[in-house]
């Protein structure tokens, strides 16, 4: 009988330690500590799995050591000022619950602590980042699909909304009497995550998954947020650089991503090529056998440009024909036409491409964009034996340890190795595991059984368990686990985009003919 867990190899537990300053959702989440996954950005930025229990088990998270300045007057970073922590001076939205399934529009804080820094867990996004995903079309000189620019347009237009009114996204409640911008300083492609909810069966349906064609848009890193009434002197700088809120400056960015995801398949790559090619030309370069771009998208895209923008910045001015100085940033929508025109359009377009009475065989499937997924996460393997290494970290018994065994998602279990100390030091580099999706990290023999191996280049170890180990002044030292897997279940993996031309919606429902200017509709937009 074959075992129940054939595969296994050495990887990184950190555990948590309570402190006084800490936050958390369910402590479950937390309190069995993390495996340690790969390292994101910079050093202080980690994939982590919590080894907890029931239906956290098995979470994946993002861990980030944040930057704070203690000399200023602020009781906390700008991370958690502007968060969904409850502690937050402006508490983010939660997600919303849309026929059963989560709607969300900012990253999710889980759990938080103070320990010599501070320190937050939030979800992982399983879509990677918009910057990822245009990427991905920019390599191959596809166009993004028109259906996934509306939707990424409704998302970050109900975004600004709420920030400059307090409208919450998904509703169309009056807003709340008293109310301060709020200007998220960052709205740029790596700060935008997508994710996509697993669906409910594994057979899909003859139309496809809708959730495929249709992730989740989520904004997330407030490291550079600023509120109205902030000091000059306590923001950073944002993206433009300076200590100064404006209601237009999320705005402009905004438009900034929506012209790039319709400019994917042309010849170029630095953003000042973005900005130097007008809307109304984009269909011109596209393939005999790709869906041109509506009218209403190019005439919605042309609002976001303004005066001189291949060679000004926004923040420039010009003088207009009647000799008058214009601010560049007055030619771009301001936050009541994204309330009251961008919103309401941009919903109406994503409910008539989600379709709208009987839907073609196949629909979803030719919408999907699920293929720009980055490769699933596999935990971190390390070698325990490494040449002419001197020095050691940490083994299991050491700061404690959790229960024998714990199962993070799915397949991998947490379990002590043997007290023998691990020989990498700090400054060594082991080895990163590489899997597909839905595969298992090859079995691994006992170190004195493995047949020598070259020493992995140090700048491994600097990317990636130098995340840990820079910072462990903070966490308790990591500690050396053995992880075990179940047998692999194997899918297929999709990594081209469907074939072009793709669909146009299906009939009915409201008109998509006419750039109609309206104002908002009552009621909770639902899908």
């Amino acid at each position: 009988m074959p075992p129940k867990q054939p595969y296994r190899h050495y990887g990184v537990y950190i555990p948590w330690e309570n402190v006084e300053d800490q936050w958390t959702e369910d402590s479950d989440i937390n309190e069995r500590g993390f495996i340690f996954i790969n390292r994101l950005k910079t050093s202080k930025v980690m994939t982590v799995q919590s080894v907890g229990r029931g239906r956290r088990r098995g979470e994946l998270l993002v861990k980030k050591m944040l930057r704070y300045n203690t000399d200023t007057d602020r009781d906390m970073p700008e991370e958690l000022m502007i968060s969904t922590a409850p502690a937050a001076r402006v508490r983010l939205p939660r997600p919303r619950s849309v026929h059963g399934v989560e709607r969300l529009y900012f990253a999710e804080l889980y759990c938080w602590q103070y320990h010599k820094e501070h320190e937050t867990h939030s979800l992982y996004y399983n879509g990677g980042t918009l910057e990822d995903f245009m990427e991905k079309y920019e390599e191959i000189r596809r166009p993004v699909p028109e259906h996934f620019i509306w939707l990424v347009a409704l998302r970050l237009a109900e975004i600004v909304r709420y920030m400059s009114f307090g409208i919450p996204p998904g509703t169309d409640d009056n807003p709340p009497l008293a109310w301060e911008l709020i200007a998220h300083r960052d709205v740029a492609p790596n700060n935008i995550f997508l994710h996509y909810h697993d669906p409910s069966t594994t057979r899909e349906p003859a139309v496809g998954f809708v959730r495929n064609a249709f992730p989740e848009v989520i904004l997330g890193d407030f490291g550079e947020v600023a509120m109205e009434s902030d000091e000059p002197d306590l923001m950073r700088g944002g993206i433009l650089d300076w200590g100064e809120v404006n209601d237009w400056e999320d705005i402009y960015f905004m438009g900034e991503i929506l012209r790039r995801l319709a400019q994917t398949h042309l010849d170029h790559d630095l953003l000042d090529d973005v900005n130097g090619t007008l809307s109304n030309t984009v269909n011109d370069s596209l393939p005999a056998n790709e869906t041109p771009y509506s009218d209403d998208l190019i005439r919605m895209l042309e609002e976001f440009e303004y005066t001189g923008m291949d060679s000004a910045r926004i923040y420039h001015s010009y003088e207009n024909e009647n000799g008058h100085e214009v601010q560049n940033w007055e030619d771009i929508p301001d936050p009541d036409r994204i309330a009251n025109v961008i919103v309401p359009l941009a919903r109406r377009k994503v409910r008539r491409y989600l379709g709208i009475g009987e839907l073609p065989h196949g629909y979803y499937r030719s919408l999907d964009v699920s293929w720009t997924r980055p490769n699933a996460p596999m935990p971190y393997r390390h070698e325990l034996e490494t040449p002419n290494d001197n020095n050691t970290v940490q083994n299991d018994n050491q700061n404690g340890s959790p229960p024998k065994e714990s199962s993070p998602k799915e397949s991998s279990v947490l379990e002590e190795s043997s007290p023998k100390k691990s020989s990498v030091p700090e400054g060594s580099s082991p080895e990163e595991s590489s899997a597909p999706e839905g595969s298992s990290p090859e079995e691994s023999s006992a170190p004195k059984e493995s047949p020598p191996r070259p020493a992995p280049p140090s700048d491994v170890y600097r990317r990636q368990l130098g995340a840990v180990t820079a910072w462990s002044h903070v966490q308790p030292e990591h500690q050396i686990r053995t992880l075990k897997y179940n047998a692999p279940i194997l899918y297929h993996v999709a990594n081209t985009p469907p074939p072009g031309p793709i669909p146009a919606p299906p009939p009915g429902g409201d008109s998509d003919t006419e750039y109609i200017e309206v104002s908002s509709s009552s009621g909770i937009y639902s899908e």
